[in-house]
């Protein structure tokens, strides 16, 4: 479980296993949801050309790509 808090308006988002499902439920949804756009129609495109089939790997990866998300937003790591 990871933690990020955003320095603007300090703001704290934890990455949980929950994650994994949301992104499985609702695939490029959940990106969308998060405001990562770029993983948003990556996934759409993917799902569109393997017939969904990249919907069930893609929520692997979840963890990482909201890491480095935030990470790139300026996002501060807490530590508990």
């Amino acid at each position: 479980m990871s933690s990020f808090k955003n320095p603007e308006n300090e703001n704290i988002e934890t990455i949980t296993r929950e994650d994994f499902y949301w992104c499985l439920l609702f695939g490029f949804l959940y990106f969308i949801k998060k405001k990562i756009w770029f993983h948003a129609i990556v996934s759409f495109l993917l799902a569109l050309s393997t017939y969904g089939l990249s919907l069930l790997i893609y929520p692997f990866f979840v963890k990482s790509i909201l890491q480095k998300e935030y990470i790139k937003r300026g996002w501060e790591i807490v530590e508990k």
